[in-house]
């Protein structure tokens, strides 16, 4: 079963971190070096996303997965991993540094296309900022513990971190946060699948208890 964790970190943070710093070369080579309407309100977004922190998504993510029934799958937890506000903005910042618009203006010249400009030219050459962002990813995906503890009531699915924090005193294992959190959002279970839940440590939060309260009346 620790192998099987650690592989599963493995899938997480590897394939997680790889998306992510393609998607975020792509859109920083974007951002950089095209100039199109609502670029600058783009950026600023991107700006402002990096100021929040991921724990205050990962619930509202958690209930836009459960509505498409995505929950309890490897891509509840993958999906989320590969948009990084962060990553992002590291990389726009690479591209206007280390991609000449020069040499791009060159390669339009010869007729080389859009897409072999960014796939012969601009990302090798924004290698070494894309391997930054691969590993902020790839550690960040690995030591998050909150959003695979969401999202999973399998523990075959489990990645590393989880019953590390399992073990600890007081824990009880995953199937009553989930289903607390169920009733509180009002998202139902399908009948044929086992609600998955969390440890009545953190379902016994004040938090959590003035939400019931709150509901209740």
């Amino acid at each position: 079963m620790f192998r099987r964790r650690m592989a599963n970190s493995a899938l997480y943070a590897g394939v997680g971190a790889l998306l992510s710093a393609a998607l975020s070369g792509v859109t920083g080579y974007a951002l950089a070096k095209f100039e199109f309407p609502g670029r600058a309100l783009v950026f600023n977004s991107l700006i402002a996303g990096v100021l929040v922190p991921a724990v205050m998504l990962e619930v509202p993510q958690y209930l836009l997965l459960a509505e498409v029934g995505l929950t309890d799958g490897y891509l509840s937890v993958l999906i989320p991993s590969i948009l990084s506000p962060y990553g992002i903005y590291l990389a726009r910042i690479y591209a206007a540094a280390s991609v000449p618009d020069d040499v791009v203006e060159a390669a339009r010249t010869d007729g080389a296309g859009e897409a072999r400009i960014l796939g012969s030219i601009a990302l090798p050459m924004m290698l070494p900022g894309l391997v930054t962002v691969f590993l902020f990813r790839f550690g960040s995906i690995w030591n998050n513990f909150l959003l695979p503890f969401i999202m999973f009531g399998d523990e075959r699915k489990a990645p590393s971190p989880r019953p590390l924090h399992a073990a600890q005193p007081g824990q009880h294992g995953a199937r009553a946060l989930h289903a607390r959190g169920d009733r509180l959002a009002g998202v139902r279970a399908a009948p044929d699948r086992p609600v998955p839940a969390a440890p009545a440590v953190l379902a016994d939060r004040p938090a959590v208890r003035r939400c019931e309260s709150m509901r209740a009346t």
